[in-house]
Order: structure tokens, then C-alpha cells, then sequence
């Protein structure tokens, strides 16, 4: 897939919501009250930075609905979100998601491979050591870790969980000054 960030369409990345997750509060110290309070904050963020002609990528851990009133309230959600396209990569807490909230994405996959820009990128829920294309600049976006896994300023490797970008998405733009910082790859298999 090939698209452009342009001044009138950004891309977007982000990850781990777990909307509705009660536990999520707590595991990962999020400083919200309630699943209320968090579910309302993340949507608010989203939707501030979000434009309507904006291209969205969510990699992983969206939601956890536990009830037939939360499966309304998250197909709700969904369709007020920003973005012209959605692009949903699956998580590992995404398996028990309706089949019906997956169809309000404009794509699911386990991985994706995307160019934006002339600049590849390499989308798991996952973080990768090594992936396609990493010995030349590639990048790598994932979640997961909610921000746990110590960033190497060699690896062209981000985590766009929203435990770290202030619960909100990050985009293309920042992410692109974030990975012009770091130093010269060095690929793992080669570091002693």
C-alpha cells in the first residue's frame, strides 16, 4: 500500500486503547478514574487531532466490551471517529471483537506493509527485532508493550501505544522527525 502525507491528509498511528478494560487503568498506571473517564479522554484526543480526510492506523488491543450495552456503546464510538480510512491491525486482546465492529474498519490484517512518502513502514501489534527492509531505514511500528520496551537509538522501532504519546495518536509528521534522530542502524544480528 502506498499513500501521501500531505497538508491535507495526514496518517496516523496508535494503539492499545483498550477501551473498556477496566484492568488497563491500573496495569499500566493510567491516570483515569474510571473506563468512563478513559474511553471518553482517548476519543476526545483522537478526535481533536483526527481530520475527516485523515488516514488512521490502529495497531492492536482496541477494546474489550463485556456486555451487549458496551458492544453498542463501541460500535458508537468507532463510527464517530475521525478519518477517511481506518486500518485495523488484529491484537492479541482483539479476537473476541464482533465481527460487526470489524466491518466499520476500511482494512484488518495480522501485519501490514505500507510506503508513505517513499518511506517504508513495517506494522505489527508486535514489536520485531528485525523486519523487511530494516537494513535500509525501514520502520517498524507496533504496540503492545505499552511502553516498556526500552527504545534503541539504533532501531528505526516505535512504539504507537497511546500509554506513550499522552493517549493520543501520533502521526506521520512526528514520527518522521522521531526516526531522523536516531543514529545509523545497526542490525541485531550483528551486535556483539
Amino acid at each position: 500500500m502506498k499513500i501521501y502525507n500531505t497538508h491535507n491528509t495526514k496518517i496516523w498511528f496508535s494503539s492499545d486503547w483498550h477501551l473498556f478494560h477496566e484492568n488497563i487503568i491500573k496495569y499500566s498506571k493510567r491516570p483515569f478514574t474510571n473506563v468512563a473517564e478513559m474511553n471518553n479522554k482517548i476519543v476526545e484526543n483522537w478526535n481533536s487531532l483526527v481530520s475527516e480526510n485523515d488516514i488512521c492506523f490502529f495497531l492492536g488491543d482496541f477494546a474489550f466490551p463485556k456486555s451487549k450495552e458496551q458492544e453498542k456503546e463501541l460500535a458508537r464510538i468507532v463510527n464517530s471517529l475521525k478519518g477517511r480510512e481506518k486500518h485495523f491491525i488484529n491484537g492479541n486482546h482483539d479476537k473476541k471483537l464482533k465481527t460487526y465492529i470489524k466491518q466499520c474498519f476500511t482494512s484488518i490484517s495480522d501485519y501490514l506493509e505500507l510506503e508513505v512518502n517513499d518511506t517504508d513502514i513495517v506494522m505489527s501489534h508486535y514489536p520485531f527485532l528485525s523486519w523487511n527492509k530494516s537494513f535500509y531505514g525501514s520502520w517498524m511500528l507496533h504496540g503492545h508493550c505499552h511502553g516498556t520496551l526500552k527504545e534503541d537509538p539504533h532501531m528505526k522501532r516505535v512504539d504507537v501505544g497511546i500509554d506513550c504519546w499522552k493517549y493520543s495518536p501520533v502521526s506521520f509528521d512526528v514520527l518522521k522527525n522521531k526516526m531522523d534522530q536516531k543514529l545509523k542502524y545497526i542490525p541485531a544480528e550483528t551486535v556483539e
